[in-house]
């Protein structure tokens, strides 16, 4: 068994993970697209190296040709390979692989020094490498990562490593505004003593192959589940009653809930949620009173508390959602790296006809989506502003933070808009919050407030027939037009495909809030 670095990651962050990667490759692969969506990760990764690669402009850069492998000798035939570049005194090489008799690294740049010996610069698609602690240490990930490739570098390269090890990486602070130069948005920080010695590694290293090389059953007996991300550890979605869906619970108190062997909601008992799920005071938490609420009945409704919240509501109403794009390498003009950009957007707009005497209600519908190459976004802030009326209104989102997160950094990019995106901000209502702080409670929600969840119990509206059908494959997309892939009738096909998603997201809080209204007239 070849301990790869990205096995030797995987078993410190996730040993059942690991042990999957070597014994059940399927469910892996399974469990890895189920964690990183739809996204095509390594070709948005691929951007940065290639920025990377910029900053190298005029050096002598040998790059690893691994076209040709084959499977059974990778590893030994690629340290070959790199071993021919390094002995060619390139001075960047790019990708190189090297192997002990039983741990392999692929690198992402090696950089000949003043001293004409080699430092690690591994590449990170981030904008931050640093934990927010008061130490600021290194993101664990990265320790882990960074460690294994030095201390195989160490054992193959021998003084032809310089044992410098540099972590490159976006600069936050980057704003687009025309062609990039790589040095305003690439960062570089030598992190050598932020890493793990070679005896912590080594005492890993011992464990790992016979540790992976345990049955199914052994293996569970050594690691059991500790209340964690359950589709790692099991490769499949909880069960609907599983704890892990009791509302507000935390990850200290799944870890005592499994370990008292409580897997179910059903297992629950009332001392469980007096003692563990309450309060340390004893006093009703989020996780109690989902029980208790639980135990009344399928339904309860709060209906006086929904009535105060809902009557805050002024007409005209906008019910709106956005779609947003996020790049490492940003495309759009004035966007930093990893800004979320907002491409596209559905409004409804109800308003109240008192004309006739008889209040009447009038929904209109408005959107707006990228433009194949488009590099800005303001065409679509301006026209939303437009379509929001400037703020005089109350505007109705499934997730507070998420738009009037998108609306504070708009208004720092486009002033003119300032005023009216504050207004929009400060009358916002989310309208999800009935049912995720429990005032709309029913079990058929599956205990969740997410609206794919809440839409099929209260209407006859499904998400299950549309072509794109969530957010993930929806980014994907809209990638994909942006950066000007889709032409012809796929790309017709694919805007009026999302354009048919995203109104559905706004009829629905719509059809939502038109249900509620009933139930509690």
């Amino acid at each position: 068994m070849f301990i790869t670095k990205s096995l030797f990651v995987e078993y410190i962050n996730s040993p059942k993970l690991a042990w999957y990667h070597v014994n059940d490759k399927k469910t892996h692969k399974k469990i890895q697209e189920h964690v990183h969506g739809g996204m095509d990760w390594a070709a948005i990764g691929q951007s940065v190296e290639d920025m990377v690669r910029k900053l190298y402009a005029g050096k002598t850069i040998a790059d690893i040709d691994t076209k040709n492998l084959g499977f059974k000798a990778r590893h030994k035939t690629y340290h070959t390979l790199s071993s021919k570049a390094l002995d060619q005194n390139a001075d960047v090489i790019y990708q190189a692989g090297f192997a002990t008799d039983k741990l392999f690294v692929k690198t992402d740049f090696l950089v000949k020094n003043e001293l004409w010996t080699y430092d690690l610069m591994e590449v990170k698609s981030k904008n931050s490498i640093r934990s927010n602690n008061k130490d600021h240490t290194l993101v664990d990930e990265l320790v882990t990562d960074v460690s294994f490739q030095k201390y195989v570098l160490e054992k193959t390269l021998g003084a032809k490593f310089s044992w410098n090890c540099y972590l490159v990486y976006l600069n936050k602070e980057f704003r687009k505004h025309g062609e990039i130069n790589p040095q305003d948005i690439i960062l570089q920080e030598l992190v050598t003593d932020d890493l793990m010695t070679d005896d912590a590694i080594e005492r890993i290293l011992a464990t790992v192959e016979s540790d992976l090389s345990l049955s199914l059953a052994d293996f569970n007996k050594k690691f059991p589940y500790d209340g964690s991300d359950y589709f790692t550890y099991f490769g499949e979605e909880p069960p609907k009653k599983s704890i892990r869906n009791i509302t507000g619970i935390v990850q200290d108190k799944k870890k005592e809930l499994y370990e008292a062997k409580k897997i179910l909601i059903d297992d629950i008992t009332d001392e469980d949620i007096l003692g563990i799920l309450s309060n340390k005071d004893g006093g009703e938490s989020r996780s109690s009173k989902f029980m208790n609420l639980r135990r009344q009945g399928e339904t309860t409704i709060d209906k006086e508390e929904i009535k105060k919240r809902l009557a805050t509501l002024k007409f005209p109403l906008f019910f709106y959602d956005y779609e947003t794009v996020s790049f490492p390498i940003p495309t759009f003009e004035w966007l930093g790296p990893r800004g979320q950009t907002v491409v596209q957007y559905s409004v409804h707009k109800i308003d109240e006809d008192l004309s006739t005497g008889t209040p009447t209600l009038i929904i209109t519908h408005k959107d707006c989506i990228v433009n194949p190459g488009e590099t800005s976004n303001k065409r679509i802030i301006d026209q939303l502003v437009t379509d929001l009326e400037h703020g005089n209104g109350t505007y109705i989102v499934r997730n507070k933070s998420f738009e009037c997160g998108r609306n504070k950094e708009s208004s720092l990019l486009y002033p003119e808009h300032a005023e009216a995106l504050e207004k929009i901000n400060a009358n916002t209502f989310d309208l999800m919050t009935l049912f995720s702080d429990m005032l709309y409670f029913d079990r058929r929600f599956l205990w969740s407030s997410s609206i794919k969840k809440v839409l099929p119990v209260l209407t006859d509206i499904s998400y299950d027939t549309l072509e794109v059908g969530n957010g993930g494959d929806a980014m994907k997309l809209l990638y994909e037009i942006q950066q000007g892939h889709l032409t012809g009738a796929e790309l017709e096909q694919s805007v009026i495909n999302l354009l048919t998603y995203c109104e559905q997201d706004t009829r629905a809080m719509v059809r939502i809030w038109e249900v509620i209204k009933e139930k509690i007239a």
